[in-house]
């Protein structure tokens, strides 16, 4: 059993501020910064349906908010996806088993997850050298990783691409 917690930080509590226009209040700056910072996770809970306009569900302030998320999002500050991802992510990421070595100045990242935990999409591992590194997932060699510049904390790292939701076709 897994348990996570919704989070709405609205002023006057959830009730009220899981709304499209309580949205307004919750995306702002100084919350997705904190975000930021803490490289933290946030589950944000709302229900975009509950509007006062339906000639206009989303009101100026709240597309405003959700421009705001959009420039962090495109920034590559915050990542945007689904409860479900988002989860069986940290999940995975929880029972991952890492370990690293050298072989001929390579840098070696053998990664070991239980089989229903593969999607490690996003997942960023500081390195020495991100152009002399090799990741395996479950002794499987990764080949489309990506080699980032320093972040924030002055250091290099490896990226499994985050692989985009793909919908079925259904004609």
């Amino acid at each position: 059993v897994f348990e996570f917690i919704r989070s709405n930080p609205y002023r006057d509590g959830v009730g009220l501020g899981a709304t499209a226009d309580g949205l307004a209040d919750v995306l702002v700056k100084q919350m997705l910064e904190r975000l930021v910072e803490s490289e933290g996770v946030c589950v944000l809970y709302t229900h975009l349906g509950k509007i006062k306009n339906r000639d206009e569900p989303f009101g100026e302030p709240t597309r405003q908010a959700l421009r705001l998320l959009a420039g962090y999002l495109f920034d590559g500050k915050i990542l945007v996806t689904t409860t479900r991802r988002l989860l069986s992510y940290c999940r995975a990421i929880h029972n991952a088993v890492l370990s690293t070595s050298t072989d001929g100045g390579i840098y070696m990242l053998d990664i070991k997850v239980e089989s229903g935990d593969t999607d490690l999409s996003g997942l960023s591992v500081y390195v020495p050298d991100p152009v002399r590194t090799l990741i395996k997932v479950n002794g499987r060699e990764v080949k489309d990783i990506r080699h980032n510049e320093p972040d924030h904390t002055s250091r290099r790292s490896v990226s499994l691409p985050w692989r985009p939701l793909e919908f079925p076709d259904i004609l």
